[in-house]
């Protein structure tokens, strides 16, 4: 353990839709192959997966996207952070005053792409950070090769790698179950939709 990768994980965005099951799955990951510090509001601590028991647990109640996040971020956390080797974000917020190498995941610009979705304003404080976290990561993960597209079409990659890495299923869709069903099935003309019900996904509500 004492020779392993210390890597950084923000995981106050654990409870957020999909970015927080994004990184719920990618944490046991995270922590068998690192040693791990994570970063948490105290309300989520009953939210967190299993975890080794080296994995170090940080509380703060400093907001994601806030003025103290971007301009007067902890400096005992700061000093916490970069003490470790690599600092990981699930999406495009980025403390100020990290001096160790940033890795961030921009799953879609859809806000850049589909008018309506915000204001102006919104739409352009949106591409801020966009850029932003572009600007100060080492790399940049997508979930899709759309997605890479539209990165690249709207934002200024400056040189930096973008690593498509695709979302699989959870892995107890794959576990082998002893509980087969019984009867027959019968197929109808119906398609299961399971995803947050908003204006870009393309639904009707």
């Amino acid at each position: 353990i004492l020779n392993m990768m210390k890597l950084f994980i923000d995981c106050r965005m654990l409870n957020s839709g999909g970015i927080g099951t994004y990184l719920e799955s990618l944490l046991p990951y995270f922590t068998e192959a690192y040693d791990c510090t994570l970063l948490i509001y105290s309300n989520q601590k009953n939210s967190l997966p299993k975890l080794p028991a080296n994995t170090q647990i940080i509380e703060t109640e400093i907001k994601t996207f806030s003025l103290k996040e971007m301009f007067c971020f902890s400096g005992s956390l700061r000093k916490i952070i970069n003490l470790c080797d690599i600092f990981y974000s699930p999406y495009c917020n980025v403390p100020n005053g990290i001096k160790i190498p940033v890795f961030t995941t921009i799953h879609d610009i859809v806000f850049l792409d589909v008018p309506g979705l915000s204001s102006s304003l919104g739409t352009i404080v949106r591409k801020f950070f966009y850029q932003r976290a572009i600007n100060k990561s080492k790399a940049i993960f997508t979930v899709s090769q759309f997605s890479a597209d539209r990165i690249k079409e709207k934002l200024r990659l400056r040189k930096k790698p973008l690593i498509v890495t695709y979302n699989s299923v959870p892995e107890h869709f794959t576990a082998n179950n002893d509980k087969h069903a019984t009867g027959e099935i019968t197929k109808d003309n119906s398609i299961i939709y399971v995803g947050n019900i908003k204006k870009h996904k393309g639904l009707s509500y």
